[in-house]
């Protein structure tokens, strides 16, 4: 289960919550710097009635509480929308419960690669 709590977002620093759009339905996002990689909640992708893809191999993923989990499960190429900004998000299956995602840095770095291409376009 990823550990942080709602309470605890919204007093730290490098993270933003809010709602988002994922395959055009409301999703409580927590944009979390300091996770590697972008994952879903167990119980909204049952919710949505997401496709799961078994991983080629197990990711082993650390928790603030320094537990570790394991994700076997994924849903990639999902819709997101923020604002006006929509793409596409590939997300590891865990067990959560304050959130329905968390966006990490595997998405919010391929977003500042688009960005950068883009400003060399200009």
């Amino acid at each position: 289960m990823y550990a942080i709590k709602q309470g605890q977002a919204e007093d730290a620093p490098d993270v933003i919550t809010g709602m988002v759009l994922l395959n055009d339905q409301p999703a409580y996002a927590l944009f979390d710097s300091g996770a590697t990689h972008s994952l879903i909640a167990e119980q909204y992708v049952k919710l949505l009635g997401l496709s799961l893809i078994l991983l080629k191999s197990t990711v082993c993923i650390s928790t603030p509480l320094k537990d570790k989990v394991i994700a076997a499960l994924g849903c990639f190429g999902c819709k997101l929308a923020i604002g006006e900004q929509v793409g596409k998000i590939d997300l590891l299956v865990l067990a959560m419960y304050d959130f329905d995602l968390v966006i990490g840095m595997d998405w919010l770095t391929k977003q500042r690669a688009i960005m950068d291409c883009y400003r060399k376009a200009i």
